[in-house]
């Protein structure tokens, strides 16, 4: 079976560098899923989860904040300003912080920029959330 390198990295770590069969990647259009030898490809990524799936059929799930991708002769570059793996997300901070975050919306006026903000907290923790269910 064919594969492709999967490279992740944020501004303070590389995160992953793994051969692969699949990635599933949440960008601004919707989700994308790059194969090998899929055609080249620029694209820009919001917050949400990454789906790597492996020769053997297993899985692996991580959350991200915004970035951008490239594909290229079967190697594929995510840079995001955050990733977390399954095992490092923390489910009980994870719901205290979208609590935090639905109280700040629903007790005060926001501006269109603090409003913004707020949705995109929101959608991140969301998605760190969806990523550590995934492990039980």
């Amino acid at each position: 079976m064919k594969t492709l390198t999967f490279y992740l990295a944020t501004p303070e770590r590389k995160v992953y560098e793994k051969k692969a069969t699949q990635i599933t990647l949440p960008v601004l259009e919707g989700e994308i899923t790059v194969l090998p030898d899929h055609i080249p490809y620029i694209g820009a990524l919001k917050a949400g989860e990454i789906m790597v799936q492996f020769e053997d059929g297993s899985q692996d799930f991580i959350a991200i904040s915004g970035g951008f991708i490239e594909f290229s002769k079967n190697r594929l570059a995510v840079l995001v300003d955050t990733a977390e793996r399954a095992e490092e997300i923390d489910e009980e901070r994870v719901k205290k912080a979208i609590d935090r975050a639905k109280e700040a919306k629903e007790k005060k006026q926001l501006n269109e920029t603090e409003y913004a903000l707020l949705a995109s907290k929101l959608e991140k923790e969301f998605a760190r959330l969806r990523v550590v269910r995934r492990k039980k």
